[in-house]
């Protein structure tokens, strides 16, 4: 396992979350230019792409440039899923409702190598992350639970060596208890940080082995986009063909004739489909499959739920925070699976970041918008007394749209194997899928979209990938 000596290097402690930057500095330009427009939906194709997230767009952009005719159907009104950048709530900084990381740098990133290859300055992710006691910052408590954090990563992994060894998987909270973790301080605290704020779902739901994938091939090394990381995968749908507000509801293949693929502006036909929605679309049937997916599919789909990670962004009209660094990353010493977290003074301006997951998330996306706002000013004003209102709010609450139905997947126990089960086409290799949730250690992550849909795209060409769809 690549231990950490600094608590919140990993993922696991703010995970998609707009934080460290280079304060003061301009904000980049991504240059954008608007989608080929999308030619008339009852025309053939030869592979049709559901879903403009990064994975669909990857796999267009290899596939178009290839020769191949391509259209991207997108159910929303923009492109890049659950990546996107909010621009013009917060004057002067770019928040990023949805994915925000490069993760997994040193162990190989190709999302990461292509922003540097187009000459754009990803910053690594140094800000202090601190547990505090009301408005003061605790050293002591956050060293120990630096060091819990580090025995919990370990019982991870050594539960996943016992899955290799022919012993059942378990869940996260059983995990560390065979450890000797568990009713020790801090391990409730320990498992929000693993748990709801990186999984999106509680140790009790989790697949230790899943959660070992992951927290092994981190390396410590986080960066982020000035700019908006949804700014960065929106400009991936330069020059496709992408029809926006489409959504697909079913796909006929295995046929001589290639897929049928039903619309909400018609039906299109193309010899090949890639599927790239989430999981959570999937279990929902929003797309109805003419035939039915094999059991073995479905099993996968049920077996790779989607977590719920939200954050909530608030400006204030003064300064709230006082001397505290800029990106400082905050969680009260409260030892619940159900702590919040905030990042105060995003990228040095009056905005802070409430973000919450599991079970917390599902019931305030229940509650509705304005509540999640209300938690979070109270979760801001914890730690900074002074923030009694806010002015300008941002938030996607990501279980509640229809389009994404959570934010990435996290295996049951047991689950881990269903990350390989949609690796295989179906229907004569007409039928393929993409996303985050085929990845065995990268999971919910940009660049194991990324990764998919490329690897997709290669397949259908028959070009040779070091990259499989399932790592």
């Amino acid at each position: 396992m690549n231990a950490s000596t600094r608590l919140g290097t990993r993922r696991s402690f703010l995970c998609g979350l707009a934080g460290s930057a280079v304060a003061g500095s301009a904000l980049p330009v991504y240059a954008l230019e608007s989608p080929a427009p999308a030619a008339s939906a009852s025309a053939s194709y030869d592979v049709a792409i559901v879903g403009a997230g990064i994975a669909g767009m990857a796999a267009a952009q290899i596939l178009t440039r290839a020769g191949k005719r391509v259209i991207v159907l997108e159910a929303m009104d923009r492109v890049g899923g659950r990546c996107v950048s909010d621009n013009t709530t917060f004057p002067g900084v770019v928040f990023d409702r949805g994915a925000q990381w490069f993760h997994q740098v040193l162990g190989g990133n190709p999302l990461f190598d292509v922003a540097r290859a187009r000459g754009l300055h990803p910053v690594e992710d140094t800000a202090p992350r601190q547990v505090w006691r009301g408005s003061r910052y605790d050293a002591a408590a956050t060293e120990k639970l630096d060091a819990l954090y580090e025995k919990a990563s370990a019982a991870l992994a050594q539960s996943g060596e016992r899955v290799y060894l022919g012993k059942p998987d378990v869940n996260g909270a059983t995990a560390l208890r065979l450890a000797g973790l568990a009713g020790k301080p801090w391990t409730n605290l320990v498992e929000a940080l693993i748990g709801p704020l990186t999984a999106g779902a509680e140790f009790g739901k989790s697949s230790a082995f899943d959660l070992g994938n992951f927290t092994e091939a981190l390396s410590g090394d986080d960066y982020l986009l000035r700019g908006g990381m949804g700014n960065f995968i929106a400009s991936f749908a330069n020059g496709l063909n992408i029809s926006l507000d489409t959504p697909v509801k079913s796909i006929a293949y295995g046929g001589r004739e290639g897929a049928v693929l039903a619309t909400s502006k018609g039906a299109i036909t193309a010899g090949l489909v890639i599927v790239t929605v989430s999981m959570g679309v999937l279990a929902a049937e929003a797309i109805r499959f003419e035939p039915a997916l094999p059991e073995a599919y479905r099993q996968a789909i049920d077996d790779l739920p989607m977590g719920v990670f939200e954050k909530v962004a608030l400006g204030f009209s003064s300064d709230v925070f006082g001397n505290v660094a800029a990106n400082t990353n905050i969680f009260q010493a409260v030892d619940s699976e159900q702590t919040p977290a905030v990042i105060a003074k995003l990228w040095d301006h009056n905005v802070a970041v409430v973000y919450f997951g599991g079970d917390r998330g599902i019931a305030l996306d229940g509650r509705g918008i304005e509540a999640s706002k209300a938690f979070a000013l109270e979760t801001v004003a914890k730690s900074f007394p002074k923030a009694k209102r806010f002015h300008a709010s941002s938030f996607t609450p990501w279980l509640k749209n229809p389009w994404t139905r959570g934010s990435y997947t996290y295996a049951k126990p047991g689950g881990v194997p269903a990350r390989r089960v949609p690796v295989t086409p179906l229907g004569g290799n007409q039928l393929y899928f993409a996303g985050e949730a085929l990845s065995m250690h990268s999971y919910g992550t940009l660049s194991a979209a990324y990764q998919s849909g490329v690897a997709a795209a290669k397949a259908i060409l028959g070009i040779p990938s070091i990259v499989s769809l399932a790592d």
